[in-house]
């Protein structure tokens, strides 16, 4: 089984490698702590229109690329084919 990340995976880790604590990272990026502490537990997810703003605004901080936040990632990924080619 290959692990998926969610979105709430994704900010938290994020947060973790650039070293901030919820309330600095959330003022860092223009959130509140509460919507950061909701997105980091996956209660909530950022809107939509919201979404690629914050990943930009994320990426200028943490140095991860902002489409790494934007792909959902797929939980059964196709398997590679494997027959020898002539």
């Amino acid at each position: 089984m290959i692990p998926v990340w969610e979105f709430s995976d994704k900010i938290r880790k994020a947060r973790d490698i650039a070293g901030f604590g919820q309330r600095e990272f959330a003022e860092q990026v223009g959130l509140t702590a509460s919507t950061l502490a909701a997105y980091e537990t996956g209660r909530s997810t950022p809107r939509f229109k919201d979404a690629p703003g914050l990943a930009k605004r994320l990426q200028l901080l943490t140095g991860i690329p902002a489409d790494w936040f934007l792909v959902v990632d797929d939980p059964n990924p196709a398997a590679p084919d494997l027959r020898p080619t002539d």
